[in-house]
Order: C-alpha cells, then structure tokens, then sequence
C-alpha cells in the first residue's frame, strides 16, 4: 500500500518502525528478523538495549538474534529458515562447537532428535572439551548420566509467588 510519513524520517527510523510493526503483526522468518536486527545493533554501535528498547523486544530475544546472524554458519540459518532446526536447537550447537563451523555443521545433523537432557550433556561437553569432535560430543550426549536435583521445601506464600511468576 502507499503510505505517507506526517513527519521527516531517516531510513534507520523507519527501518525501527517497520520492523516492529512487522513483527508484531505477521511472522516474519527468522533470517529476516536476524539479519534486520543485526543491521540496527550495528547500525546503534553495537548497543543492544537500545536495539530491545526501539523495536519493544526483551534483551535476550536481540541477544538471541544477533548470536545467531552472527555466529551461526550458512546451514544452520538456512536449516532455521527452512523451519526443520529451532532457533533453541542452534544456539545450542554454537555454544557446543566453541568456533568451529565443521562441528557446527555436523551437530546440526543429531541435534533435532536429542532429548533436552542429550542436548544439554552435547552443550556442556562440548564447551568443556572444546578440541572433542562432532562424533565425541555426539557420544557424550547419548550417554546415559545423573540428572542433579534439588528439593526445596517453601512456604506457601513463597510458592505461590513462583508458580505465578512461572
């Protein structure tokens, strides 16, 4: 549609405006949504609260954004775009490579079909044995472990206040 601006606009404020109004009004894919708000933190001098305050986004969602536009290797985002990876799934595998894109590449491969608890042994083991390859974190996420738990007895009010923060 054509569209008029009451005021005088730079390219970056309308850039803002029509991201934000776009994210709240149709899913854009994530490529989009990456790669715009990568411009703008680069764009803000690399200053993400400003970037979470202009588009009315949490700190972690930008964080988020800007990890993966610009951490993550070329399959891992056309996997993302192509909606057969979550967004979870490849910062899992960022973190679980430690820089190395092959890795990266080849966890891609498994980490769909991990449990929560597989995936979260391949991130910590991968990030503790940062020399340890595709094949050895594949293994040390299948591995059976023990899960740590902690009980907390609370009193009510206590408990109550967490489930509603929850």
């Amino acid at each position: 549609i054509k569209a008029v601006f009451a005021e005088n606009m730079d390219d970056w404020n309308a850039k803002i405006l029509s991201l934000g109004e776009n994210m709240q009004r149709v899913e854009l894919n994530h490529a989009d949504k990456a790669k715009a708000i990568t411009e703008l933190y680069i764009h803000f001098k690399r200053d993400e609260l400003r970037v979470a305050k202009e588009l009315s986004l949490n700190l972690r969602t930008v964080r988020d954004y800007i990890k993966i536009e610009e951490r993550a290797t070329h399959k891992a985002k056309d996997l993302l775009k192509r909606r057969k990876i979550t967004k979870a799934d490849v910062k899992r595998v960022i973190d679980a490579a430690q820089g190395d894109a092959k890795k990266a590449d080849r966890l891609l491969v498994k980490m769909p079909f991990f449990s929560i608890y597989e995936k979260r042994r391949v991130v910590n083991y991968g990030k503790t044995n940062p020399k340890a390859t595709a094949e050895e974190i594949f293994k040390a996420g299948e591995k059976q472990g023990i899960e740590p738990t902690i009980i907390l007895n609370l009193p009510k009010d206590i408990d109550s206040a967490l489930n509603k923060a929850a």
